[in-house]
């Protein structure tokens, strides 16, 4: 039994189809709109700090202030490779680099030959035992290679405290 689920809906693309009373030659997506506005923006300011004349005499400085950021607009929301826009290729793109290059056994392929690693036992407190003499010294844990860098060394035993009874 399939169930319907409504989470399509929210990836429809929006589109414009008239500005107030005028009614555009086709159909335009909202992101594409928006994406011209902005680009048309940065370009003016760009254009502006460049000294570039605003004349509209023989239509070439129309091509100039115009074309750019449409062509801008419509690279971006056109799919370009992998069914992705423009923005979602860069940004897959950069997770790539980002990443790890190769796992082994789901962890990265260089870590250090050797760790260092210390541990504190937490035991509940207990009554005072008459039978113990004092307390044992904490001790550390030698360090030990990592399985892909096991070398033929022995591991240390551990030592018998001093302060430990004696069997009787």
């Amino acid at each position: 039994m399939d169930l319907p689920t409504y989470t399509n809906i929210w990836r429809i693309e929006k589109r414009l189809y008239k500005l107030y009373d005028f009614r555009l030659p086709a159909p335009v997506p909202v992101n594409t709109a928006g994406i011209a506005l902005a680009s048309l923006f940065v370009w003016c300011v760009l254009l502006m700090l460049l000294r570039v004349p605003f004349e509209f005499g023989n239509g070439w400085h129309l091509v100039l202030w115009v074309l750019p950021p449409g062509l801008v607009a419509v690279a971006a929301t056109r799919p370009v490779a992998e069914s992705k826009r423009l923005g979602e290729l860069a940004h897959s793109q950069v997770r790539y680099l980002r990443e790890a290059r190769v796992y082994v056994r789901l962890r990265p392929e260089y870590e250090p030959a050797h760790l260092r690693v210390s541990a504190t036992v937490w035991h509940r407190p207990q009554a005072p035992d008459r039978h113990r003499v004092a307390a044992r010294p904490r001790r550390h844990l030698p360090t030990m290679p990592l399985p892909h860098a096991i070398t033929a060394q022995p591991a240390p035993e551990p030592q018998a405290s001093p302060t430990a009874p004696a069997a009787a």
